[in-house]
């Protein structure tokens, strides 16, 4: 189903409160720091709202996250993961430890907006605006696993060629690059690790991730549009050995800092 299908309800929400409050369009969005275009098209069911939005609209009207409810409802019902994929995303939201070698793209939920945008586009040239929106804020949502009462442990080696493929424009590139900066910054839980050109043969030639669910170990392998959650003990053991490996030929996380923030003046 299509995120804006339940959007009116949303909208009409939105506008009769605002109405109560004696605010224009033009003055709520003052209030919350968005421009009136993004505001107008908000209540005229037109544009499903980012979370920051409805943080805010409900911080401003005194809403105590009503609206933030009503868009996680609206994310819930439409496809927003592919079905292959679920298995994962309901694992990750209950994992206690994820270690994750990226090996062509940041990981999901370390990706910014623009990033994030410019590989569903890449993948799906022929989408509106108004599919890909709910599957990128679905997306960026997942992030929140470091900052709930008992935050995801995440340790994330990243192949240097990720963080040297431009994805989108040299700004999208900055920008992601920046993104990860600041969520190492912003989350004690969160470790990167770079893995440089000019180390040995890496362990792995392609993006898996362990995860640790209910004290028990994990590997999920994802190819293409197919994706595998092994528990079989020998190849959960080999996946989380890899893994080692990976970690121990990495540059140290200090070294691993340093190396992005290097990038990032190059690009």
């Amino acid at each position: 189903m299509d995120a804006l299908r339940g959007m009116p309800d949303f909208a009409r929400e939105m506008a009769h409160i605002r109405n109560a409050h004696n605010l224009t369009q033009d003055q709520l969005a003052e209030s919350m720091g968005f421009a009136r275009s993004y505001v107008a098209n908000v209540e005229n069911g037109n544009r499903l709202p980012s979370q920051a939005f409805t943080e805010r609209l409900d911080g401003v009207l005194h809403m105590h996250g009503m609206f933030t409810r009503m868009r996680a409802r609206l994310l819930d019902g439409i496809s927003a993961i592919p079905e292959f994929f679920v298995p994962y995303a309901e694992l990750e939201e209950r994992a206690t430890h994820i270690t994750d070698f990226s090996a062509f793209l940041v990981m999901g939920m370390l990706q910014s907006r623009d990033y994030a945008a410019a590989i569903y586009r890449a993948a799906n040239p022929d989408r509106s605006l108004e599919w890909i929106e709910p599957r990128l804020e679905k997306r960026l949502s997942r992030v929140h696993v470091l900052s709930r009462h008992d935050p995801l442990k995440l340790w994330c080696i990243l192949d240097e060629s990720v963080i040297r493929r431009r994805v989108g424009s040299r700004a999208t590139m900055r920008g992601q690059v920046q993104h990860l900066l600041d969520l190492q910054e912003q989350y004690p839980t969160l470790t990167l690790q770079v893995l440089p050109f000019d180390t040995d043969t890496p362990a792995a030639g392609g993006s898996f991730t362990g995860l640790v669910v209910d004290g028990e170990r994990q590997v999920y392998f994802e190819a293409g549009e197919r994706g595998t959650m092994h528990t079989k003990p020998l190849l959960v053991e080999r996946g989380w050995d890899r893994l080692d490996r990976l970690r121990a030929m990495a540059l140290s996380p200090g070294q691993s800092i340093t190396a992005l923030h290097d990038v990032l003046g190059e690009i």
